[in-house]
C-alpha cells in the first residue's frame, strides 16, 4: 500500500527508488514492532549495577529461580546471571527507556550530524515531499537511539 501510493505520487522513479522504498518500509515495520515491546522496569543484563534491586525474582529460561525479589545485586549476583544466561531482569526504578535517554545524552554531535547527513543522502531526490520527509525524520531519530542503545562509545551508526 505505501509503495503503490508513493508510485501514485511521482515518488518511485526507478528501480533504484523501488529499492530504497523497500528498505524504508522494513525499517518502518522494525520500528512499530521494536517500540512496542513492554520496558518499563526491565533493564538487560548488560545494563544492571551492582547496588540496584530486583524488582521481581530473576528466573533462568526453565524457570528456576536464580536471585528473589528484593535483592540488591552485587558483582557476584550478575555473574550468576550471566552464567546462567539471563538476558533481563526487573529492577526498581529504572527502565530501558531511562537507560537510553541517558546514551541519548551522550550521543555526540558529531555522530548525530553523521547519521542525518547519511539518511538525506538516502532521501536525496524527495526533498520537499512530506511523506518521505517525515520518514526521513523519523529514521533519523531511529538510527540515533539504536546507536545510544548500543553502549557508548560503540562508534558511529552506519
Amino acid at each position: 500500500m505505501t509503495v503503490s501510493f508513493l508510485r501514485d505520487r511521482g515518488g518511485i522513479c526507478g528501480l533504484g527508488h523501488g529499492i530504497l522504498i523497500a528498505q524504508i518500509v522494513r525499517e518502518s515495520i522494525s520500528i512499530i514492532f521494536y517500540r512496542q515491546v513492554p520496558t518499563m522496569g526491565v533493564l538487560n543484563a548488560s545494563d544492571l549495577k551492582p547496588g540496584m534491586v530486583l524488582e521481581d525474582d530473576v528466573v533462568t529460561n526453565k524457570g528456576t529461580k536464580l536471585l528473589p525479589k528484593g535483592i540488591e545485586l552485587t558483582e557476584r549476583h550478575i555473574e550468576i546471571m550471566n552464567t546462567w544466561n539471563v538476558t533481563e531482569a526487573p529492577v526498581v526504578g529504572l527502565s530501558k527507556g531511562d537507560i537510553t535517554r541517558e546514551r541519548l545524552n551522550s550521543v555526540s554531535d558529531e555522530d548525530r550530524a553523521k547519521i542525518k547527513a547519511g539518511v538525506e543522502m538516502l532521501f536525496s531526490g524527495f526533498e520537499g515531499d512530506e511523506v518521505m520527509d517525515e520518514i526521513a525524520r523519523v529514521v533519523t531519530k531511529v538510527k540515533i537511539t539504536r546507536l545510544a542503545e548500543s553502549g557508548p562509545s560503540s562508534g558511529s551508526e552506519e
